[in-house]
This record gives C-alpha cells, sequence and structure tokens, in this order.
C-alpha cells in the first residue's frame, strides 16, 4: 500500500503528514538532533535529513540520514574524511541523486535506497 506523506521541517522537528487526511503519521529528531533540512526521496515515503553535528565521538559525527514515514532510520552516510570537525553542512537533489556537501570540502554524491558513497570530490 502506497501512503501519500509530506515531510517537513517544523519548530527543527521533522513532521510526516498524510495528504489524504491531514493527519500526523509521525513527528520527531532523527538522531534525537534537530532537523536542519530535508529532502523528500520521490522513491519511496522517505526523507533524506541533515541534522544538527554536535562535533561528537567519530561513530556519533555522520549528521545526515534517512528516515521512513514513522521515522525509523534506514540509513546513515559515512563522512568523507575522519577529520574531528568534519560533518554534512547541506544536502540537495542534483539529476536525481542524492549530493551532499561536508564541511571539508568534498561533495559526496550517495546512493538513496543504501545509503552508500557513490562517489566522493574534493571541491576547494
Amino acid at each position: 500500500m502506497t501512503t501519500n506523506v509530506l515531510f517537513t521541517i517544523s519548530n527543527r522537528e521533522v513532521l510526516v503528514t498524510d495528504l489524504a487526511n491531514g493527519q500526523t503519521v509521525w513527528s520527531g529528531r532523527p538522531l534525537g538532533r534537530d532537523a536542519v533540512d530535508l529532502i523528500q526521496l520521490d522513491e519511496a515515503p522517505r526523507a533524506v535529513v541533515l541534522v544538527e553535528s554536535y562535533g561528537s565521538p567519530p561513530d556519533d559525527r555522520s549528521n545526515l540520514v534517512a528516515i521512513d514515514l514513522h521515522g525509523r532510520l534506514v540509513w546513515r552516510a559515512v563522512l568523507p574524511t575522519n577529520s574531528s570537525t568534519d560533518c554534512f553542512t547541506s544536502v540537495e537533489v542534483v539529476d536525481g541523486q542524492v549530493s551532499a556537501f561536508s564541511w571539508s570540502s568534498h561533495r559526496v554524491v550517495i546512493d538513496a535506497d543504501s545509503g552508500s558513497t557513490i562517489s566522493d570530490e574534493f571541491t576547494k
């Protein structure tokens, strides 16, 4: 069953609304962090969400995730460097692919289904 939903950000939370009845399907903060930006994916009821980066330990610094319409984590993108200051700073869709930029000046193209890195280009 395909659900027609809309992902938005309100008060730094992701809000998923069922467009058929206007009801909230889910709201919350992925990884417990404030939502900064999101892109709704057309292929499935999912969104790629950029959340605040807190500069935590290496396994916790990656701040780009995909969630389903119930807020469940689908994947978490891998940062292009091991630098303690690296994080994702923006996300967009370019030519149908998820593209994210990092603080370390990398443009990373990410597979929307798996979250794996397709390409990584240093842009500075």
